[in-house]
């Protein structure tokens, strides 16, 4: 089970989010909003419209990650197009066959097969919707989105040797320094100062201790 710092108003406390099993929940709530057929996305870009990004985040068990960021429901609508669990049909997203079966199916059984999907999926490039890169249509400013998601893929799959984390160190650093991953030297350093904004409180800290316990090469 993976947990989530949500960060909540500065009079609060972090918030614990068990994203296991809110994922198994939305899966089924995001499959039975689209039975409704009242959810819409573009015809061209298949990106979810506004209000059917409000729909999903007023269901979403735990609600989205961030109050003023539609991040998980965003990705929702997304997600099921890309695993062939929905389709448009005029501007309307309509369960498949496969989105029915899915109904009754577990949904730890469905959310795997949903990921593999999206890794060998060309719907979305997940850094078209960070604004602080410029000139993303332009030619050469960025590497092709399927090598850097297949890079996360192997990243996210990865196991140290006492088996607690998901992520080991040497496979993130072979992710973080590969090139199929960076941007070009124009677009690096916003990156760079776009991350470390990013970065807050705890994850700060961690990120920290990460970098100094790496072994520096010889």
């Amino acid at each position: 089970m993976i947990s989530v710092e949500q960060p909540q108003e500065p009079t609060g406390t972090p918030r614990v989010r068990h994203t296991e099993h809110e994922a198994q929940a939305n899966l089924l709530t995001v499959l039975r909003l689209c039975m409704t057929e009242k959810l819409r996305c573009s015809e061209k870009t298949r990106r979810p419209s506004t209000a059917t990004v409000s729909a999903v985040a007023d269901v979403l068990d735990g609600g989205d990650f961030y109050p003023h960021d539609a991040i998980a429901a965003f990705a929702w609508p997304m997600l099921l197009q890309a695993g062939g669990l929905a389709q448009l049909t005029g501007g309307r997203l309509v369960l498949t066959t496969r989105g029915r079966a899915a109904l009754t199916r577990p949904p730890h059984l469905t959310i795997p097969q949903l990921w593999q999907r999206w890794l060998n999926n060309s719907l979305l490039d997940e850094f078209s919707r960070v604004e602080e890169i410029k000139g993303q249509r332009s030619a050469n400013v960025l590497s092709a989105a399927k090598p850097r998601r297949k890079l996360v893929g192997q990243a996210l799959a990865g196991h140290d040797q006492n088996d607690k984390s998901r992520v080991t160190g040497d496979c993130y650093a072979r992710f973080c320094e590969s090139r199929e991953v960076k941007s070009l030297p124009a677009t690096r350093q916003p990156l760079v100062r776009l991350f470390r904004r990013s970065l807050r409180g705890g994850v700060r800290r961690r990120a920290r201790a990460w970098v100094a316990a790496r072994p520096r090469p010889s």
